[in-house]
């Protein structure tokens, strides 16, 4: 059995070259494809399978997103949803001539324990690694001690510096953004996360309108406090929409309200 598997980087999904395809998923299909035929011509195979993903393979809350990814391990592992006690009991049903094609291998992951956990579990259900961009990584035929010991120290290597590659980036993103009450600011003063949209332009407010806005509510709700009032929610909701043509409700007013108090 032959399979599979791609993995488009945030960084791809992101790139000024999907402005030439209607859809995202016309870039997408094309730069799967792409890759799929890269491999399918080094290695002259076709697939049984195919998973092509997309998604970040370094942030683990977000790591549910790739539902390919999780098909794939489904199907090498023969739905078996294997526990650490299998493992260890020597339980697990190893594969009959099983084939993982991959265009490059850190796609898998960018963290350096999953990156390892993932080949060594493909070791447990006999499913041979190949890959595009990185030759090292396939496992002889009846490995000696020395061959396996070697395969994973160049796994570790490749998974060190692929891991050291999206801390990079992370890092770098975060330096690029400056956070202003709850809205997200770049360098270039572009705002995006929690905006507010203006009624009749349809565009997001400007972050100094934004924080203009959000402070007069906070100024709002601090004095209504101070005087024990009530129900004065409504009578900010009003002065929002008519001052900056955003609507607002009684469950932001509420999270504000405590965020208020608690300064």
């Amino acid at each position: 059995m032959n399979i599979f598997y791609t993995r488009i980087s945030k960084q791809e999904e992101n790139s000024s070259e999907k402005k030439e395809f209607k859809t995202k998923e016309d870039y997408l299909i094309y730069k799967w494809k792409q890759q799929e035929d890269a491999v399918k011509e080094k290695f002259n195979v076709t697939f049984d399978y195919s998973f092509y993903d997309s998604g970040s393979a370094y942030d683990l809350k977000k790591t549910n997103k790739r539902t390919e990814f999780f098909k794939l391990i489904e199907l090498i592992t023969n739905n078996q949803r294997p526990t650490i006690n299998m493992m260890f009991r020597g339980k697990i049903k190893p594969n009959e001539d099983t084939n993982l094609y991959v265009f490059d291998y850190n796609r898998i992951s960018r963290r350096i324990e999953y990156n390892l956990l993932f080949s060594i579990l493909c070791d447990l259900y006999n499913v041979k690694i190949y890959s595009c961009n990185q030759d090292q990584i396939k496992q002889k035929e009846n490995p000696t001690t020395m061959d396996k010991s070697l395969k994973y120290m160049m796994l570790l290597f490749t998974a060190i510096s692929s891991e050291q590659y999206s801390e990079s980036i992370s890092k770098n993103t975060k330096k690029s953004i400056q956070k202003k009450k709850h809205i997200s600011v770049s360098y270039k003063n572009k705002t995006w996360g929690k905006g507010f949209i203006d009624n009749k332009t349809g565009k997001k407010l400007k972050h100094e309108v934004q924080n203009t806005m959000l402070n007069s509510i906070d100024t709002m709700i601090s004095d209504f406090e101070s005087k024990n009032a009530q129900n004065y929610f409504k009578y900010i909701i009003d002065h929002v929409y008519n001052n900056y043509n955003v609507n607002i409700d009684k469950s932001y007013l509420s999270k504000r309200k405590k965020s208020v108090i608690t300064k």
